[in-house]
């Protein structure tokens, strides 16, 4: 869960306020961001303080931390503290200025001793943090008109010498808020505003690896995110599961409007390119006592890809919705957690030339695909397998057991047809293989219709669609409507299949 440990040394960046400041002043501020640095196990290491006149300025910052991926090192340049009385009626606030317009360096020392260096210029003029607020609710304010990324560079990896790559990322009217309150386990809640996020990726290919060229460019306008939680009382070496044990929580949505990226290649195959756009999204995240949740939606997507291998001018489709979340516990713990999975594919309709491939006559129908999967359930948890020490060891078992599995719904439209379904299903776990009980209700609509087309236009044999005819009858039986299917599926306790309440294993 790296992911996770990288969001948590996030996190105790933005955590650089006071508990109990008397007044929000320079050299209060700068101490108390290297007391939360250091509780955090980040060495903070500088190359000179001053402070005077209201005034505190640290040159020469660097952090240093550890965590199962390796050791790093960061240097992270200058930054200047000013005190700004009367900002706000109630009491002192501090402003913060980063000078970071030379190289970020980072040194890494991976868990087998290797060493490397990763380069980057790091921009954002006229950056500014305001620090505000009462001793036991700090609030920083912040403003960054610009914050570019780019000249990455990275020495002592295998990567050959003649393999440039550009990598350029640049966030554009970033303002928002963090506040926190005074509390052990540092409770806070912060909005982000962005006019945009684009970035950009070009890489040659090497001549002795096939030579070409890679490019992607993203662009993201309009990002909102909303954030509350608490950063408890953690290290950057413990697992996600002691993290969240140690207090760490977060509930986070954001929400962005219109987002295009391109993709183009050029090797020894051809020329590939992809565009894709859509109107507007979604993400939502949690982290808390129940697990880690994530899902996405996107709206009104547009695709379209051409190609040397690609037999036609253009491919394009385009998808109404598409989107999906995943749940699942990480604390260990006795009694079962929920878990699930969702996935959907919404009015996904490719263009009329493509259907022309296969249906010149217009014989299928070509209403909107659609794919619904939803998927949940209850599991046992056993181990932590977010500590790095078990995903290493290989005689590790599984960390825990599945106790129910329910098919909350299943659609698949497509061609005419479309399959529904739901189940509940239970195990027992006791015999060491998890056993399986319970049913699943499907129903096919159309299918018999779809199979008479495919055989009328030649692309299905009559043969075989009459063994499928012939397979669907015994798992299916009439129902309720005109061409329409219904078929039960129990398993039994004691491991027999019936289909219809007949036995078929």
């Amino acid at each position: 869960m790296t992911f996770l440990r990288s969001a948590t040394l996030t996190s105790a960046f933005a955590l650089m306020a006071g508990p109990a400041l008397a007044q929000v002043a320079a050299g209060d501020v700068w101490a108390d961001w290297k007391e939360v640095l250091e509780n955090y196990g980040i060495d903070v290491a500088t190359a000179n303080e001053t402070s005077s006149g209201g005034t505190t300025i640290v040159s020469g910052l660097s952090l240093g931390f550890e965590m199962p991926e390796g050791a790093f090192s960061i240097a992270l340049g200058s930054v200047t503290f000013e005190d700004q009385p009367n900002v706000q009626t109630n009491g002192f606030s501090t402003s913060g200025t980063w000078d970071l317009n030379d190289a970020l360096v980072m040194n890494v020392t991976d868990e087998d001793g290797e060493d490397a260096t990763i380069r980057m210029t790091l921009t954002q003029p006229g950056a500014e943090i305001l620090v505000s607020g009462a001793p036991d609710a700090m609030r920083y304010d912040f403003n960054y008109p610009e914050i570019s990324v780019s000249e990455f560079d990275v020495d002592g990896t295998d990567i050959p010498e003649d393999f440039p790559a550009m990598i350029e990322v640049t966030a554009r009217d970033m303002t928002g808020y963090m506040a926190m309150q005074d509390s052990e386990l540092r409770a806070y809640d912060s909005v982000v505003s962005l006019a945009s996020l684009v970035a950009d990726i070009a890489v040659d290919v090497p001549e002795d690896e096939g030579g070409g060229s890679f490019a992607m460019t993203f662009d993201l306008a309009d990002l909102q995110q909303t954030t509350t939680g608490t950063f408890g009382v953690i290290d950057m070496a413990m697992s996600a599961a002691e993290m969240i044990g140690g207090g760490m929580r977060q509930d986070s949505r954001a929400t962005h409007g219109p987002a295009r990226y391109t993709i183009e290649a050029d090797g020894p195959d051809g020329a590939f390119r992809m565009e894709a756009e859509a109107a507007s999204g979604s993400l939502d995240m949690s982290i808390d006592e129940q697990g880690i949740s994530y899902g996405t939606s996107t709206s009104d997507t547009t695709v379209s890809i051409t190609g040397d291998a690609i037999p036609l001018p253009a491919v394009n489709l385009s998808i109404a919705e598409s989107g999906g979340t995943f749940s699942m516990p990480l604390v260990p713990g006795e009694a079962p957690q929920d878990f699930g999975v969702v996935l959907r594919l919404v009015g996904l309709e490719v263009d009329d030339m493509i259907w022309g491939l296969f249906d010149p006559a217009g014989q299928l129908p070509r209403d909107p695909a659609t794919l619904i999967v939803d998927l949940g359930g209850t599991a046992i948890l056993t181990d932590d397998f977010t500590d790095p020490d078990y995903a290493e060891d290989p005689s590790a078992a599984m960390p825990g057991t599945v106790e129910e599995l329910k098919i909350n719904a299943l659609q698949l439209t497509l061609a005419g047809a479309e399959l529904t379904g739901t189940g509940d299903f239970a195990f027992d776990n006791s015999m060491g293989m998890p056993m399986p009980s319970g049913q699943a209700d499907l129903m096919l609509s159309g299918g018999n219709t779809l199979l008479d087309t495919l055989v009328g236009m030649g692309l299905l044999p009559e043969e075989q669609a009459m063994g499928a005819r012939m397979m669907l009858g015994m798992f299916a039986r009439p129902g309720p409507g005109e061409d329409t299917l219904t078929s039960q599926i129990e398993v039994t306790p004691d491991g027999q299949v019936l289909a219809n309440g007949q036995r078929i294993r």
